[in-house]
């Protein structure tokens, strides 16, 4: 029975600081591309699928071997509330900023991509990355589509899913056999540099 790898990385520390970043294409720091590096130095991949913002491709491009980018793996869109902090919604949208992390499966931001619809296009795109008979994947991406991904795995609900660490740099391995998947390893530890 042939069995695939396939290899979750979330990018770096990206330029900017913290706020809800989404689908804003900041690049990555010097720090976050170590951090990459560190938790998953270069190695032979069979194949390298990323997200198209530059914090994901920066790595595959460091891994210096043919990549090929998925909107799929592209993180949600938080539509009115992109670029903004936490502290900064908090103020102009109170309680709604809390109720979309408890039940992000009911409450949708003005202008930002349903969770429902995030859920589907990352299924979608791990099945695609298993059409072919590769046996080592890796996929750079970002918390959010991991999120979605353990979802699915793990069977965790909307409301549980703000609790799955996915710190910069983590990793998630999973394992593709008789046409089902399964979670290997979700290592949330962040490669000190």
């Amino acid at each position: 029975m042939a069995v695939t790898n396939i290899t979750l990385l979330r990018h770096g520390e990206p330029e900017g600081g913290r706020y809800y970043r989404g689908s804003t294409d900041d690049p990555l720091t010097p720090l976050g591309l170590k951090q990459m590096q560190l938790a998953l130095p270069q190695q032979k991949w069979d194949q390298i699928i990323c997200s198209p913002l530059q914090r994901c491709q920066q790595y595959a491009k460091w891994c210096n071997q043919p990549y090929k980018t998925d909107n799929n793996w592209q993180e949600i869109h938080f539509g009115d509330w992109e670029g903004q902090t936490y502290d900064a919604l908090k103020k102009q949208f109170g309680d709604a900023v809390d109720q979309y992390w408890q039940t992000p499966d009911t409450y949708t931001p003005n202008n930002a991509e349903p969770i429902q619809t995030f859920f589907e296009r990352t299924q979608h795109a791990l099945n695609q990355a298993v059409l072919q008979p590769e046996h080592n994947i890796l996929v750079i991406t970002h918390g959010g589509n991991i999120r979605m991904v353990l979802k699915t795995l793990c069977h965790i609900p909307w409301n549980k899913l703000a609790y799955i660490a996915t710190p910069y740099a983590c990793i998630s391995t999973l394992q593709y056999s008789d046409q089902r998947f399964q979670l290997v390893s979700h290592n949330p530890q962040v490669a000190s540099c």
